[in-house]
């Protein structure tokens, strides 16, 4: 299974420990920001934009997101994690979610949870095999669709 790990930049030192678990599993790990080809807190406008559009391309090639909450009990504020899970779920991708499961969206169908990071790790490193999480379809604005002459979101007639 090709997965995306998203955590707070400050956590991907963490995030690499993980990738020869997974990938000596079988499993594919993918993620420029994990690659060393993204530099945190970078004020030039046009790389913040080409890191976010990485990102989004490769949670878009992803089989699943795995959305890394740290610390485990009590996870630190981090808009950009949770753009990426929202993006995952919006275009029917699977979130795996590890740590706590605070968030409404993470009690949906197509999100797992695993409460440690030794319990994913037992899941999908650990030789058993696993089951990918269910993906649904790409989720639409109820009511809307989408850009239009007058901007974004117009409503259907």
């Amino acid at each position: 299974m090709m997965l995306y790990l998203a955590a707070k930049f400050q956590h991907k030192e963490i995030c690499l420990s993980l990738i020869p678990l997974l990938t000596n599993s079988g499993h594919i790990v993918i993620g420029r920001w994990l690659s060393g080809g993204h530099e945190q807190d970078v004020e030039d406008v046009g790389l913040r934009r080409l890191y976010a559009e990485e990102d989004l391309d490769d949670i878009g090639l992803a089989d699943a997101v795995v959305l890394l909450q740290l610390p485990v009990e009590q996870p630190e504020p981090s808009t950009g994690r949770f753009i990426e899970a929202g993006y995952a779920l919006g275009i029917g991708k699977p979130l795996i979610v590890v740590g706590k499961a605070d968030c409404v969206f993470f009690h949906l169908p197509e999100v797992v949870r695993y409460p440690t990071i030794e319990s994913f790790v037992a899941a999908y490193a650990g030789g058993a095999r696993v089951d990918p999480p269910v993906a649904s379809p790409p989720r639409a604005a109820a009511g809307r669709v989408g850009p239009t002459r007058r901007g974004l979101g117009g409503r259907r007639r």
